[in-house]
């Protein structure tokens, strides 16, 4: 069924619609593909739900998880599948897992007053902690100053992605079946906010991924696309 549903890709923050070309490379996608940048925000993605087809299938990795989220709460009529690739609302770890909530509290932080003159100081802390230590350092001079041009914007998604907390008793009364995946090298704080989801709503399933980190859309496209379904 998935096959023929308008497919809907939400990228993280860090990121371009470009991180879904591998899984797409995996795919004989025969219906409409949206994968858009200028999704990446609240707003826009509530403001564009009346254009989009009903009954899509949302795929969101990390900050777009947290969107892909909201938009399933908000118009469940677009979205007639939901799979979320360790999406990233944070405050479903508080009083369930305040040990892996420490390390996005730690890069929140390192955001929380943000001055566009030490914008390196906040995304260098995101890279570092999703992609390991000296992730900032190995990173290519003009993809770095991509990232401190969005500077403002990662800014912002971290804002809310720190702070917005999910309805518990919407999210058990979410109608459309939903994946959740996970890499099992990925952070303890991406790992537990899967398994909590998976947990939380009821017509759920949960998948590991292994080997995979964080950035498992684009260093494990081929099983990705085989968890989508697509």
């Amino acid at each position: 069924m998935s096959k023929q549903l308008p497919l809907l890709f939400l990228h993280g923050s860090a990121e371009t619609y470009r991180c879904w070309d591998g899984v797409l490379g995996h795919t004989e996608v025969k219906g409409e593909v949206f994968r858009s940048n200028n999704l990446v925000t609240v707003e826009r993605i509530l403001g564009a739900a009346e254009d989009l087809p009903s009954g899509c299938h949302v795929i969101a990795h990390s900050y777009g998880g947290v969107l892909g989220l909201i938009l399933a709460l908000h118009h469940p009529d677009k979205v007639a599948k939901l799979t979320l690739i360790e999406p990233v609302p944070f405050l479903l770890l508080r009083d369930r897992d305040d040990a892996a909530l420490e390390g996005p509290l730690a890069v929140y932080e390192a955001f929380k007053d943000f001055d566009p003159a030490r914008a390196d100081e906040g995304v260098s802390a995101l890279l570092n902690y999703w992609l390991g230590d000296g992730a900032w350092d190995r990173t290519p001079p003009p993809l770095r100053q991509l990232l401190l041009h969005d500077a403002d914007l990662i800014h912002n998604h971290i804002r809310h992605a720190a702070t917005w907390e999910p309805p518990i008793d919407r999210l058990a009364a979410l109608p459309m079946p939903v994946t959740v995946i996970a890499g099992s090298a990925t952070r303890e704080s991406a790992a537990s906010i899967a398994r909590i989801l998976s947990g939380l709503i009821p017509n759920s399933d949960y998948h590991v991924v292994q080997g995979a980190g964080h950035d498992l859309v684009r260093t494990h496209p081929r099983e990705i696309a085989e968890l989508v379904d697509l």
